[in-house]
């Protein structure tokens, strides 16, 4: 990044720190440096930053608490951002829940459950943010958050605010707002029940989300489920589970999960990947998508 375009970010965000490891940012806790990393609190600062990206010509990644995120060992020589301040206001609406797309999925519905509203007791276990939910349709136990969106609050890489309604938006498996918009507010329908009902409903997720999955640094699930059955069912027949490749390793409680044992980096876990993909490509004939993001230059 070139120095003029990194002083107008730091005259515009004071705060903003520069040479910031992904390590840090992210629950793989891998990966090189960010150039830059600011955190906008509010849509005005938001539009002003996304318009020095624009008149600089600066590579740009949104991220939210980087749970689905692997950026490679050489770094990110750009901007990334984060939404802040405003951006993560929670309010409770009559029959409806107004967050900001920096608010955190588990956060909220933790709120929700507290006030005796239903909805999002899937969601109690998800570690990302509302936008990022958003951006991805994320769910567990057979709900998800197309479900309960009622309009999303958005801003294009242009800076423009727009709207739309939850019913307009073409949700699919793990696919929802595109990306080319920001999520700034989401409104989700929500409903009174007895918060006993609730929490036992919370409880029971969260056990069998603690019996089925590992703990430990991971990025989430690492493929999408494909067409006739399971990712994990398809990397574990394959013979992967427990396959290590320095310092990360497919877990043995449940192999569409990768794990930093401590001592990995961005391209043990990328080398994983594609080593789980051709394997299973090879014994099944299925390509894996992969859920989580790769960003930046991976070796083959």
């Amino acid at each position: 990044m070139n120095s003029a375009a990194r002083n107008s970010l730091l005259k515009l965000f004071p705060g903003a720190r520069t040479d910031v490891p992904f390590s840090t940012l992210t629950t793989m806790r891998v990966g090189g440096n960010a150039a830059v990393l600011a955190e906008p609190g509010n849509t005005g600062e938001l539009q002003s930053l996304l318009y020095i990206i624009r008149e600089h010509d600066l590579p740009s990644l949104i991220i939210g608490k980087g749970s689905n995120l692997v950026v490679s060992d050489r770094g990110f020589d750009g901007v990334v951002y984060r939404l802040g301040g405003d951006f993560k206001a929670i309010e409770f609406r009559g029959d409806t829940v107004i967050a900001g797309g920096g608010a955190g999925l588990a956060m909220l519905s933790r709120m929700a459950a507290e006030r005796g509203f239903s909805g999002l007791e899937f969601a109690a276990g998800i570690p990302g943010t509302v936008g990022g939910a958003v951006v991805m349709n994320a769910g567990a136990h057979g709900e998800d958050i197309s479900g309960i969106t009622a309009e999303v609050h958005t801003v294009t890489l242009n800076g423009v605010t727009e709207t739309v309604s939850g019913e307009s938006v073409k949700w699919g498996y793990r696919h929802g707002i595109d990306d080319s918009r920001i999520i700034s507010t989401t409104i989700f329908k929500i409903f009174n029940k007895s918060i006993d009902i609730i929490l036992k409903k919370m409880d029971n997720n969260q056990n069998v989300r603690k019996d089925s999955q590992p703990t430990g640094f991971s990025a989430g699930s690492v493929f999408r489920n494909p067409e006739g059955g399971k990712a994990w069912q398809f990397i574990r027949d394959a013979g992967f589970s427990g396959f290590k490749m320095g310092g990360a390793v497919v877990s043995d409680k449940h192999a569409n999960f990768i794990l930093n044992t401590g001592n990995a980096t961005a391209a043990d876990v990328a080398g994983l990947i594609r080593a789980v993909q051709k394997g299973v490509r090879e014994k099944f004939g299925i390509e894996l998508i992969p859920e989580i993001r790769l960003i930046g230059e991976f070796e083959e």
